[in-house]
């Protein structure tokens, strides 16, 4: 099951996104490969915007970011925060609650 959370404390915004979906075989699970991409898009972007950004991503574990919440580093938090709730709405058996 894939989980996701977004914190944020004093100034901070991040994104913690973890598990695998099990929806198809590995290496073809399409809901894993649409979490990733979504989560390594916006690992990328946050990083264009706060060089201080702290993002670690682990291909087995998951993605880790977190940034000074900053207008654009918060529209692309938020950005993802909804293509995950997305996904969540279309593949509800892939998440966690």
């Amino acid at each position: 099951m894939i989980s996701y959370t977004k914190p944020q404390d004093h100034g901070n915004i991040g994104l913690i996104v973890t598990g695998h979906a099990d929806y198809g075989p590995p290496g073809n699970d399409i809901v894993c490969a649409a979490v990733s991409a979504i989560a390594q898009t916006a690992a990328m972007g946050v990083a264009r915007y706060d060089a201080k950004a702290n993002i670690q991503i682990a291909t087995d574990e998951g993605v880790a970011i977190a940034c000074r919440d900053r207008p654009k580093t918060r529209a692309i938090i938020e950005a993802a925060v909804l293509g995950l709730d997305n996904l969540r709405q279309q593949y509800p058996q892939c998440f966690a609650q």
